[in-house]
């Protein structure tokens, strides 16, 4: 079966939104982001945002073949007419015949993705250990 006739026996349709007029999306481009972990996540979307390291990527179906390197960020991609976000820990992705392949040191999606107020914790945390460590006088450090 060719990567044409796969994509469109796996498009969905989403209405995006309930507003009239408003154009229907159809998922047809296929995501794949892998990590020295294996694969991460594979699947099939209209949109895909990533974070180059000259700014950011765009990518769309049709768009021409392409490789570059990305930088540390998020990638988003639009599923069913909604955005899902990615936290990438830097790689390169390539893009080739309406297939997106991501591949990063690490990746962190959804739920595993920090609040800020837990990244905040979590730098004092580190912060103190690394004083701690470092022999460095700190008010909460009991080294």
């Amino acid at each position: 079966m060719s990567l044409d006739r796969w994509q469109e026996s796996f498009a969905v349709v989403s209405g995006g939104t309930d507003i009239p007029g408003e154009p229907v999306t159809v998922d047809r481009i296929l995501m794949k982001v892998l990590t020295i972990e294996g694969m991460q996540l594979k699947t099939v979307v209209s949109e895909v945002s990533l974070p180059g390291l000259e700014g950011r990527l765009g990518i769309l179906r049709g768009h021409a073949p392409l490789i570059a390197p990305l930088a540390c960020g998020l990638l988003r991609y639009k599923r069913q007419g909604k955005w899902v976000p990615i936290v990438l820990r830097g790689g390169i992705m390539e893009v080739r015949e309406d297939v997106v392949t991501v591949l990063t040191n690490d990746a962190e999606r959804g739920a595993e993705i920090p609040t800020p107020e837990e990244a905040r914790r979590a730098l004092e945390r580190c912060t103190e250990t690394l004083s701690c460590a470092s022999g460095t006088e700190h008010p909460d450090c009991y080294c």
